[in-house]
């Protein structure tokens, strides 16, 4: 993680309008449900080209509610993990 506390921006107009966040969101994302396994989660991490996906709570005919973000990092750790615990139970 980068902090912001050492960062400073230039004082520069041009760069004021250079890019807006608008234009940076991503609008064709499958979402991760809260209730997909690792496995499915991983799959569609991969799927997705993205090192990290929104988690929604899908509730029937409901608008899903945003639960977090999830990372590659954190799904492979998890992974890793559940592989090691398998291993060892062998």
């Amino acid at each position: 993680m980068i902090s912001l506390e050492d960062q400073e921006l230039p004082d520069d107009d041009i760069l004021h309008s250079l890019i807006l966040i608008k234009d940076m969101v991503v609008n064709d994302v499958s979402p991760i449900a809260a209730e997909d396994n690792l496995h499915e989660a991983l799959q569609k991490l991969l799927d997705s080209d993205y090192d990290k996906l929104p988690v929604m709570q899908t509730t029937e005919g409901e608008e899903g509610e945003f639960l977090g973000l999830i990372m590659y990092l954190d799904l492979m750790r998890v992974y890793n993990e559940e592989i090691t615990k398998f291993e060892q139970q062998e």
